[in-house]
């Protein structure tokens, strides 16, 4: 199961469950967090990082200026999401398909390829990055990748970047640091999931809390086909059993292609975990 599905199945679970006790939405907390030093990026969701990617940024170093070439640091979200469907590979030119398809490593070849997640900035220091046409995007240069190689954009392998592609809606937070994500990650990781324990409620249910009741829902997750049998028996039961805003550690998805951090980082955080908000202190 990719970080995409899990994302997809877990979201509907939660909103059958939370439309049944009048809770208004149920949308996760996700950012995604760059690393310019580390050369990495983290994708974090309720306190939880789920995945974990190799990637370029600028050969020109750092900056927001027309024509500079450079990365922006800061906080930026995801403007638009492209190439939806497109094959690996499958060049961009202008943000639309040109209907070739690269290999990976092609010699000679330096576009745009397989999807892009296109940026705006959020801060005065990163205000140009939309105009600029800063994303994250596939490469099909992936022997550089680990190494600032790139001319602004943050490149990914095409399985990568599809794989943040079908995690992450429009709107999803970026930030990109210039410091190592050990340094980061863990505030990130803390402010996810104190968002995700705050859903927005439903007057009828405001009314009892303001009486001292409390409402909790429990989501139970499931992998792979057993997920779909029991569905389709009209239960879902599950050995990992977890609340919505858990901080429980990430189940294994060993479908992700190129993710670095998944059942060794799980078992690594686990032997790690203190306390109850799903921190992890591993160092990269």
């Amino acid at each position: 199961m990719t970080v995409g599905s899990f994302l997809t199945v877990r979201r509907a679970l939660c909103s059958v469950l939370l439309l049944g006790v009048g809770l208004v939405e149920c949308s996760a907390s996700t950012e995604i967090v760059i690393s310019v030093p580390d050369q990495k990026l983290a994708l974090v969701t309720d306190g939880q990082r789920l995945a974990e990617y190799k990637i370029s940024t600028s050969r020109f170093g750092l900056g927001d200026q027309p024509r500079s070439y450079g990365t922006p640091l800061g906080r930026l979200e995801v403007a638009e999401r492209i190439g939806a469907g497109l094959q690996p590979g499958a060049v961009l030119k202008c943000r639309q398909p040109t209907g070739e398809v690269l290999p990976v490593n092609a010699q000679g070849r330096d576009p745009i390829v397989t999807r892009i997640l296109y940026l705006r900035g959020l801060e005065a220091c990163n205000q140009n990055a939309h105009s600029r046409g800063i994303y994250i995007h596939g490469t099909p240069v992936e022997r550089t990748l680990g190494k600032p190689d790139s001319w602004g954009c943050i490149r990914m392998r095409s399985e990568d970047v599809i794989s943040l592609f079908n995690a992450v809606p429009v709107g999803t937070r970026v930030q990109i640091v210039n410091e190592r994500m050990r340094g980061v990650l863990p505030g990130v990781l803390l402010a996810t999931h104190e968002s995700a324990e705050t859903p927005h409620i439903a007057e009828g249910l405001e009314s009892k809390k303001n009486k001292g009741s409390t409402v909790a829902v429990s989501v139970p997750i499931q992998t792979g086909s057993s997920l779909a049998a029991q569905s389709n028996s009209g239960s879902v039961r599950t050995s990992y059993p977890r609340h919505y805003t858990s901080g429980s550690s990430v189940i294994d998805l060993p479908s992700l292609g190129g993710v670095e951090n998944l059942r060794a980082v799980q078992e690594r955080d686990a032997q790690e975990h203190r306390g109850g908000i799903g921190l992890s202190v591993s160092l990269w």
